[in-house]
């Protein structure tokens, strides 16, 4: 009897232990401060910030610095809400430099010119993200670590400016919780709930976050939930963004407990290089694979994904869009080491920028391709 009671004790503390969620790292990461909006007021952080800092949150503030120096923010305002959110823990993220682009003008991306589909060079991003760096400096007296592209939207020699400027972490579309680039480590938002929400979707969006936070969250180990100025503006549908994050915090602190782990961009991003660096030195002496870039690109009707295997493994090769979403599953199987050919063909895809990630076992790698219709 003693033995029968014994091994059901463990059954249940066994099953206790596996109803428990696992550990979630979870981040709160505001675009655009400030923006130019001057019909929603206050121009102000505080309120946003004191609902996060009372459930044991923290914010990345992703600002674009020349805001710092225009004429809505000339009374030193912003500049005193951020220097003190950042002596409380908080981040303050890089976003470009003025958010608009210097060749078309339009304030949808930046770094890459998507209305004419075209780079800038070398000087001309390094000149963007060296006077960016400067405004933080000399009104913030910080140093950002983090940058987040205008729209999403950068190329190579964008992650190389960065590099070269001190950055370490960034967070846009592409591979997930690894490198974009050499010395780049990336960690992409997951959803963004609250832009121009309405209290007719405040329920229906919330019951959406929560899902998604136990799906995506799990999946990923992490979850990244994306807000924008001026929408969490107390200002703004009567506090109503600052309503609904303080609402999604309590629900995840009731659910997960002591396995919420709050942290800023800086912090997960360098919390998962470390698993990331911990697993390459592992792993270095023997590459699990190598992959070539697609052949033709750009192109406008198909393209040739190449890579090569040192030894029998999982593989899956996944085309995303510019936003992250997977396109095509190209492969999803078992191969023996051997060099391999994939095409990727699709007539219903739209022009843009796309990236393929390899993943082989523990190991991906991620690139990017260029369709033009």
């Amino acid at each position: 009897m003693t033995r029968v009671l014994h091994f059901l004790l463990l059954l249940i503390t066994a099953a206790a232990a596996s109803a428990q969620p696992q550990k979630l790292i979870f981040l709160l990461r505001v675009d655009d401060i400030m923006s130019r909006n001057t019909a929603i007021l206050p121009r102000s952080l505080t309120a946003f910030e004191q609902a996060a800092e009372s459930r044991g949150a923290k914010v990345t503030w992703v600002t674009i610095p020349h805001r710092l120096i225009e004429s809505a923010n000339q009374d030193g305002k912003l500049r005193r809400e951020l220097i003190a959110s950042a002596g409380r823990g908080h981040e303050i993220a890089m976003h470009g430099y003025t958010h608009i682009c210097q060749r078309c003008s339009q304030s949808s991306h930046e770094m890459f010119c998507t209305t004419h589909n075209l780079p800038f060079t070398y000087a001309q991003q390094e000149k963007l993200v060296r006077d960016g760096l400067q405004i933080l400096a000399d009104s913030l007296g910080v140093q950002a670590v983090s940058f987040v592209p205008p729209g999403h939207h950068a190329d190579s020699t964008t992650f190389q400016v960065l590099v070269e400027q001190g950055f370490r972490w960034i967070s846009t579309t592409g591979p997930t919780k690894a490198p974009i680039a050499e010395g780049l480590m990336n960690l992409p938002p997951h959803r963004e709930y609250t832009w121009q929400m309405a209290p007719a979707s405040y329920q229906d969006r919330l019951r959406q976050a929560l899902q998604d936070v136990r799906t995506l969250g799990r999946a990923d180990g992490y979850f990244c939930l994306l807000f924008h100025d001026p929408f969490m503006r107390q200002g703004y549908e009567n506090g109503l963004v600052v309503r609904w994050a303080g609402e999604v915090l309590d629900s995840l602190r009731a659910e997960y407990g002591g396995n919420l782990v709050f942290m800023t961009l800086a912090e997960a991003a360098q919390h998962f290089a470390g698993q990331i660096t911990s697993l390459t030195q592992r792993s270095a002496a023997a590459p699990v694979f190598a992959l070539a870039q697609n052949y033709p690109n750009p192109f406008n009707a198909a393209t040739l994904i190449e890579f090569s295997l040192r030894q029998t493994t999982p593989v899956r090769l996944t085309v995303f869009n510019a936003n992250g979403q997977a396109v095509a599953q190209l492969l999803d199987r078992m191969l023996s080491p051997g060099n391999y050919q994939v095409r990727w063909q699709d007539a219903a895809a739209a022009s843009g920028v796309y990236h393929y990630r390899l993943q082989a076992g523990e190991s991906s790698e991620t690139r990017k391709l260029l369709l033009l219709r």
